[in-house]
């Protein structure tokens, strides 16, 4: 479905009691029909903890989003991706599942990594080690019901590492567009399943 008429196209609003950023998704992500110049997605962080202090997923308020992403998954020692809390997205996930239900044009990614995240460059460093990677983190997305991936890699620490990064995002682009033509009840609604990174703002890096 379309986003709803009341949301203005551009600048929309992100809702957060955690941190929202910009992001921009990947080249071979645009579509002719897809909303190219929505651009803030929301990422939530620790959402279980803010329940005390009456933030819940429930209250989001879904008619003025666009994008939603939950923070976050993890990358493990072996290199897959697993879940970053397992009692939280116990509660999370079946909230987002009703959050979806009420607002079918939010698309929710799944965020990998954040600050202090470990593994990134064990699962970036060769060709097997990225497809391994790619495929559980798209089975993981599939598994929880999610519209795409968000790469949320702090920061890769050289020349060899970001030409990894480039490499595993390109594989992760391949595992998605993969997955595209078996999900059919998901081709009725989405144009292409996301896939976005974080990226670090050059005037914070100075």
């Amino acid at each position: 479905r379309d986003v709803p008429n009341n949301v203005p196209r551009r600048n929309r609003v992100a809702y957060s009691n955690g941190h929202c950023h910009s992001h921009r998704n990947t080249a071979s992500n645009a579509h002719p029909n897809s909303h190219a110049d929505i651009s803030v997605d929301c990422v939530l962080g620790g959402v279980e903890h803010r329940a005390q202090r009456g933030y819940r997923l429930a209250n989001l308020p879904g008619d003025k989003l666009t994008h939603l992403n939950y923070a976050f998954a993890a990358v493990s020692p072996a290199g897959e991706c697993v879940s970053g809390d397992a009692n939280a997205d116990a509660r999370n996930l079946l909230a987002l599942a009703k959050l979806k239900q009420r607002f079918p044009h939010l698309r929710i990614s799944i965020s990998l990594g954040g600050a202090g995240a470990q593994n990134f460059a064990r699962a970036a460093q060769n060709a097997e080690t990225r497809q391994k990677f790619a495929q559980s983190c798209v089975a993981w997305m599939r598994q929880n019901r999610f519209d795409g991936i968000d790469v949320d890699w702090e920061f890769p620490k050289n020349d060899g590492e970001k030409q990894n990064y480039a490499a595993l995002l390109a594989e992760l682009r391949a595992q998605l567009d993969s997955q595209e033509g078996r999900l059919a009840e998901w081709k009725q609604k989405l144009n292409k399943l996301h896939l976005t990174i974080a990226k670090e703002d050059p005037k914070e890096a100075k």
